[in-house]
């Protein structure tokens, strides 16, 4: 040793020397806590005792003095409760009150519980009280909260009163070391021992349950000792809890024990974590707080209680939840397909329509769960036609169709300059199909002076190649022809399904994205819930595709059918999900989930991730919940929506009976739509559908000024109050027609191409003018 400071140099002792001090003015703590020894609170006999022979001493000696302070107290005892009544009654004003002849609710004294009769139907109460506690607090009073039935109305009484540090190093109930070490103290280096522990608290504890089920009621006790093992909890006798009630008393306890604040704060207040052990205890776990039903709109199932596992209130999603996009994953496809089945059931009885789009055969039954569902497999009762724009901006169609392309033709695009001019030219017509996209146009190499089709990029003789797939190949029955019905009139229906029933990933992918494609460019309307049943062309992360844009147009169908209204997406493995798209998502319902990867795609969504606190905190999944999930039971799943904080167990209420259906009534849609109008149409309403006015206005300016130049003609449309026309798409589908016709005229040494109207462009016109008069 060295200076003033005593270190010990050497190999550990074998022998504690503080062991070895035998002085009994000193004493060894090993720790800084306070350790009891009995906390029960005893009666001080010796002031008892000496108080009782002073009394006895007065009696006889001065027997008059005696009697005078026996009748003083009595009197007193006898007065103060009736003159506390009359007090108040003088506070009062007697003109806002009236006596009632006798109280609305009645408490009578039954076999171990109270009967509580009023309003409603009768009640039965009972309580629990600690009477003594060991010298350890067993348990916490959170999961108290969490192991007692929803069924049960729970009261959880605490009353503290603190208590002079100097009676309880007195009382003689904490350890004998301890004490030792408190005596060699001073009455102020006592006192901050006791206050940088929070104090010592007298602690009364009593627990109050009710239930409308005498026999159920009697679990409360055991679930209460079950959850907080106290061998000093003891149930209150009915008559004394029926006159605690009635002088509405009920939460004081007699009974009452010793604690410190450090314990009763981490008993009484804090909920332990419940995470893995390299997790702080400052974070707390997910869903240990009691389950409260939630406003919904959608009922899904129950709550499981994750201490009993036994049900508990209603939960569900708000249509707000479905407006911002909710997820389904995890489980068997006949899982997710039951747990989708109850949500359509829900939607209808509420007025909403439902569109779902699948790629499994048994999806058609979905639409026997209503009698006006509509069931419609792509090939057989529905043909999509890609190149039918259905109204959507055609630069934006025709990027994404392109992309779409990408994955029928296995390469990148990018560079097929002349095929996207192609599928710009054929959507532009409105009325075309696959089959007239082609790379050699004559009037297009005429007037540029090339050979036909030798210029064309290899990426667009393959692209070209994937469009013979689709009008001659096996996509032919599904994507070639007039479209059966539009997207926007089957969104009409109340309940359609369309099966896409390929067995090629890449056109079933292709199919899912033309489909989107459409329905992202309907009006938006909040009625309408889009449900997309195993999506594969949303399931790109980690693709071996050989491009790199597929998980880019992912994520903007998603965000473009999210801005169109309510979504539901069905998959089985969230991993697939490109980040972005799964973060869309604003709802989550969770299967049963097996895999690492599919557990951490979800656990943010889930609220299942935890933070601790500090700068080297990490991010980390909950033990407990990642465990439910991979042993779930099929009718189990975890819920999670904005609304709530953590997400809950849930048991999912039992799906529909689903019906085979045996043919399609998609060719009723048709037949309704051609009965709407009495009227044959005119040709340019054949060439323009619902464009056709626009095409009137051209030929209009065409028979006044021709010829005219692209230019000129948007010029004149916008000066007339029309500036959205596609000028360029209505002067194609006239030339297609043979309406007008293109020419070239040089003036100055600059070439301009002008259009004419032709004699049957004429005739058209003079027959929509005179329908239209």
């Amino acid at each position: 040793m060295s200076g003033s400071k005593a270190n010990i140099l050497g190999s550990k002792p074998a022998e504690d020397p503080m062991d070895l001090i035998e002085s009994r003015s000193r004493g060894t703590v090993r720790n800084t806590e306070i350790r009891w020894d009995d906390r029960s609170i005893g009666y001080p006999v010796d002031k008892m005792a000496g108080l009782g022979l002073l009394s006895f001493a007065l009696g006889v000696l001065q027997p008059a003095l005696a009697l005078a302070a026996a009748c003083t107290l009595l009197a007193v005892l006898f007065v103060l409760p009736r003159l506390r009544v009359h007090l108040g009654g003088l506070g009062a004003s007697s003109e806002r009150w009236a006596e009632v002849s006798q109280a609305d609710i009645a408490l009578e004294s039954e076999d171990k519980v109270v009967r509580s009769r009023g309003t409603g139907r009768d009640r039965f109460i009972t309580a629990l009280e600690a009477q003594h506690i060991g010298a350890i607090l067993p348990g916490n009073l959170g999961k108290v909260i969490r192991g007692v039935d929803t069924d049960f109305g729970i009261q959880l009484s605490v009353s503290l009163s603190p208590q002079d540090s100097n009676g309880v190093v007195e009382d003689g109930v904490l350890d004998a070391s301890l004490v030792s070490y408190l005596e060699q103290n001073s009455s102020e280096q006592r006192r901050a021992y006791f206050y940088v522990r929070g104090g010592v608290w007298r602690t009364g504890l009593r627990l109050i349950g009710s239930s409308f089920d005498p026999t159920h009621l009697r679990l409360f006790e055991s679930q209460i000792l079950g959850s907080l093992p106290v061998s000093g909890l003891k149930g209150v006798s009915p008559q004394r809890l029926s006159e605690q009630l009635s002088n509405w008393d009920a939460t004081s306890s007699e009974q009452s024990f010793m604690a410190a604040g450090v314990e009763l704060s981490e008993w009484l207040v804090q909920i332990p974590s419940e995470l893995a052990p390299e997790v702080g205890s400052n974070v707390p776990g997910e869903f240990i707080s009691p389950i409260r039903a939630n406003l919904m709109d959608y009922r899904i199932g129950l709550a499981i209680n994750p201490e009993t596992l036994k049900d508990g209130p209603p939960v569900g999603f708000s249509h707000s939840n479905l407006e911002a996009g909710l997820l389904v994953c995890g489980g068997d496809w006949s899982d997710r397909l039951a747990a989708i089945s109850v949500l359509v059931r829900e939607l209808l009885n509420l007025g909403r329509r439902v569109l779902i789009v699948s790629q499994e055969r048994e999806s058609i039954r979905l639409a026997s769960i209503t009698d006006g569902g509509i069931g419609m497999t792509l090939g057989q009762d529905l043909i999509v036609n890609p190149v039918d724009s259905e109204g959507i901006r055609r630069s934006k169609y025709v990027s994404e169709l392109l992309l779409a392309f990408e994955g029928l033709a296995g390469v990148n695009l990018s560079a097929a300059t002349d095929f996207e001019v192609a599928l710009n030219r054929v959507v532009a017509l409105g009325n075309g199909t696959v089959a007239d996209v082609t790379l050699n146009e004559l009037a297009e190499d005429m007037e540029t002076g090339r050979v036909p089709g030798s210029t064309s990029s290899r990426e667009s003789r393959l692209a070209l190649d994937s469009i013979r797939r689709l009008h001659e190949g096996s996509g032919a029955q599904a994507f070639y022809g007039t479209q059966t019905a539009s997207m926007k009139r089957i969104a009409e229906q109340d309940l359609a399904v369309i099966v896409i029933p390929f067995e090629s990933p890449d056109l079933t992918m292709f199919a899912y994205d033309i489909l989107c494609l459409k329905l992202s460019g309907l009006e938006p309307d909040p009625d309408l819930v889009v449900i997309l049943d195993s999506p594969t062309n949303l399931l790109v992360s980690g693709s071996t595709f050989r491009y790199t844009k597929k998980s880019i147009m992912a994520i903007s169908q998603v965000r473009d059918l999210l801005r169109r209204g309510p979504l539901v997406a069905s998959i089985k493995s969230p991993a697939g999900l490109p980040n972005e798209c799964a973060d869309s998502f604003g709802s989550c319902l969770a299967l049963r989930l097996r895999e690492t990867p599919d557990i951490a795609a979800v656990s943010d969504l889930l609220s299942l991730s935890v933070v601790g606190v500090g700068i080297h905190s990490k991010k980390r999944v909950s033990s407990r919940e990642s465990s439910f999930l991979r042993v779930m039971e099929p009718n189990q799943a975890l819920l999670s929506h904005p609304e709530m904080k953590t997400c809950v167990p849930v048991r999912l209420d039992s799906p529909p009976p689903l019906e085979h259906l045996s043919s399609s009534v998609v060719h009723g849609i048709n037949r309704e739509e051609r009965s709407s109008s009495d009227r044959k149409k005119t040709l340019l309403e054949t060439i323009g559908g619902k464009d056709s006015q626009s095409l009137v206005q051209v030929l209009g300016l065409l028979t006044k000024y021709e010829p005219l130049t692209e230019q000129s003609v948007a010029q004149f449309l916008k000066a007339s109050g029309s500036p959205d026309v596609d000028v360029e798409a209505t002067l194609a589908r006239l030339e297609k027609a043979s309406m007008i016709l293109r020419g070239q005229e040089t003036h100055g040494g600059v070439s301009y191409t002008n259009y004419r109207i032709t004699m049957k462009g004429t005739m058209a016109l003079r027959q929509a003018e005179g329908v239209s008069a």
